[in-house]
């Protein structure tokens, strides 16, 4: 899985991720990456959307960050999923 496109507020927050594959993310331990990696292989074979509500810690800040995040599977053909769309709120940040 790779990050097509990231959002620059992530990029302030966290790290850049964009052309990033999951498993080359840095800011994450194994355990996290291998469950972003769940949640997308949980869209793609059933080919309906995650959503997600959790607390995390920000690297840069050490603050507490309450994320609410959703993805969603595209088609290019209507059958196989091929790409998600995937979007990350932050309510405390603004």
């Amino acid at each position: 899985m790779r990050y097509r496109l990231s959002g620059s507020m992530i990029s302030e927050i966290d790290e850049e991720l964009t052309g990033t594959y999951v498993d080359m993310i840095q800011n994450n331990s194994p355990e996290e990456r291998a469950s972003i990696e769940r949640r997308y292989r949980a869209v793609c074979d059933d080919r309906r959307p995650v959503f997600i509500r959790r607390k995390q810690m920000s690297r840069l800040t050490q603050f507490e960050l309450h994320l609410q995040a959703g993805i969603w599977p595209l088609s290019s053909d209507g059958v196989i999923v091929n790409q998600c769309a995937a979007v990350e709120d932050f309510p405390a940040l603004g």
